[in-house]
């Protein structure tokens, strides 16, 4: 039998809970040779408000904790049992009780640690913005610093704003990253 993710589905915003429970479990060496990691799927998002970036962590799969594991052929149901009796587990993604569960493929585990950073691949932080059409922003660095204008279009997958700067008396879009432009207050 191999090591696989197996799927737990937890009460939201329990997740981190279930993990610690699970950690302590791993760290006690009850299910030694059997329990090898525990992981919340969650991502550094770059999020940027007023103008000001930061870096938060969100769970990009709410509700789910992957459990890797090497699951035993015979008295499987003594580890499951233990899992799901953690506070705050509703149980395996998929199966009942007196089901043994099965792991995600390899493909899927491998796309969620990608995704999460624990396997190393190219990896892009999404920028989550607050901005609106319409919205009237302030020009705070490059060419066009102190100019206002207004925000024609939001161009998320780049990370942009196409804002519409009124030059030499004449509506012309700029197009501008998140972090050079403010909210007009």
């Amino acid at each position: 039998m191999m090591m696989g993710w197996y799927v737990l589905q937890a009460l939201t915003s329990q997740e981190n809970k279930v993990e610690k429970y699970i950690q302590n479990i791993i760290e006690s060496g009850k299910f030694e040779g059997i329990l090898n990691a525990v992981k919340v799927p969650s991502e550094v998002v770059v999020e940027v408000r007023n103008g000001k970036k930061r870096n938060v962590t969100k769970k990009f799969l709410p509700g789910y904790v992957l459990v890797e594991m090497e699951l035993p052929q015979e008295k499987w149901q003594a580890v499951c049992s233990e899992l799901r009796s953690l506070q705050g587990v509703v149980g395996f993604v998929g199966y009942g009780k007196q089901v043994r569960p099965q792991p995600i493929s390899k493909e899927e585990a491998r796309s969620i640690l990608q995704r999460s950073g624990d396997i190393k691949s190219d990896v892009k932080f999404q920028v989550r913005q607050d901005h609106t059409i319409g919205e009237e922003v302030k020009i705070i660095s490059g060419p066009f610093e102190t100019f206002t204008g207004r925000v024609d279009e939001i161009l998320a997958e780049q990370n942009k704003l196409k804002v519409m700067v009124a030059i030499f008396g004449r509506d012309t879009p700029v197009e501008l990253s998140l972090d050079e432009v403010e909210r007009m207050v």
